[in-house]
């Protein structure tokens, strides 16, 4: 789990949820990722992104510009 800006950042199974910490004894989801590759073993946030570790997958990079709505990033090379 990661915690940034009222929002915390939590895996369920292959996807990044996102909830919504305002009001700490009432988390509501707020947002969940389309799934990843493989299940959530680790993340951490800066800023408006997510740095998920996912399966053997490797590192995957959400956008949580909009936490309605986080995307995976697209990785330039």
């Amino acid at each position: 789990m990661a915690l940034q800006s009222g929002y915390a950042y939590v895996g369920i199974g292959p996807r990044v949820a996102v909830l919504d910490v305002s009001v700490p004894a009432s988390p509501v989801l707020a947002g969940r990722s389309a799934p990843l590759p493989g299940l959530i073993q680790g993340l951490a946030a800066s800023g408006s992104t997510v740095y998920v570790v996912a399966g053997g997958s490797g590192l995957h990079i959400v956008d949580v510009t909009n936490p309605l709505v986080p995307e995976q990033a697209a990785l330039r090379s």
